[in-house]
C-alpha cells in the first residue's frame, strides 16, 4: 500500500519533466519585452527558477514519503495492539503513551448551539475589525489633511523631515488599513461559506 500510494502521489504531484522541458531558455526569453531579451539576468533568472523548481519537487517528494509513513502509523494506531511489547514500541517511537482515542459525538442541538456561538463571536470580531478600519481611515484622512495644509515653499525645507515622517506614517497607516481590510474580507467570506 505504501509503495502504491507513494507512486500515485509522485506521478500526479511531481512532473517528471524539468523546467527545460516545460519552457526552454529561448521560450522563457521570448516572454520578456524585445528590448530586454538580451539582458544577462534573464539567464540567471531562468537558472534560479530551475533551482527553485528542483527544490520544491524535492520538498514535495519528502512530504509524500512522510505522509505515506504517517498514514501507516495512523493505521497502526487505529488497530488494536495485541501485545504489551507492541504498545511499548509504539510509545518509544511516538514519544506518547498508547491509548485509543475516543471521540464524543455531539447531538444536533449541541452542535447548533456551538455554531450559533461561533457565528456570534465572528460577527463581534468583524465589528471590531470594521471599527478598526474606520479608525485607520480617519487617521489617514487626518494625516492627508495635515499634509495638504503643510507649506511647500523653498524656505520651509527645515520642515522636510517632518513631511518625510508624515509620509512614512501615512504609508504605515495605509498598509495597516489594507491588512485589516483583507482580514475583514477573509472573515466575511468564511462566515458566508458557513
Amino acid at each position: 500500500m505504501f509503495q502504491n500510494e507513494s507512486q500515485i502521489l509522485n506521478t500526479f504531484l511531481i512532473s517528471s519533466s524539468g523546467l527545460k522541458d516545460i519552457a526552454a531558455l529561448s521560450t522563457f526569453t521570448s516572454l520578456f519585452p524585445s528590448s530586454k531579451r538580451s539582458h544577462p539576468d534573464i539567464e540567471t533568472l531562468y537558472r534560479l527558477l530551475q533551482a527553485q523548481r528542483s527544490a520544491i519537487c524535492q520538498t514535495i517528494r519528502k512530504n509524500i514519503e512522510l505522509e505515506c509513513k504517517l498514514g501507516l502509523c495512523r493505521n497502526i494506531k487505529s488497530s488494536r495492539m495485541s501485545s504489551e511489547r507492541e504498545k511499548i514500541e509504539f510509545t518509544e517511537f511516538h514519544n506518547e503513551p498508547w491509548q485509543l482515542e475516543t471521540v464524543k459525538a455531539l447531538g444536533l442541538s449541541e452542535m447548533l448551539k456551538q455554531m450559533e456561538e461561533t457565528v456570534e463571536k465572528m460577527q463581534e470580531e468583524m465589528e471590531k475589525l470594521g471599527k478598526g478600519c474606520d479608525d485607520l481611515l480617519q487617521n489617514m484622512k487626518m494625516i492627508m489633511n495635515e499634509m495638504e495644509n503643510a507649506p511647500y515653499e523653498k524656505q520651509c525645507l527645515d520642515h522636510a523631515e517632518e513631511t518625510v515622517n508624515g509620509l512614512k506614517e501615512l504609508i504605515e497607516t495605509c498598509e495597516e488599513l489594507l491588512k485589516n481590510c483583507e482580514n475583514t474580507h477573509q472573515q466575511t467570506q468564511k462566515t458566508e461559506n458557513m
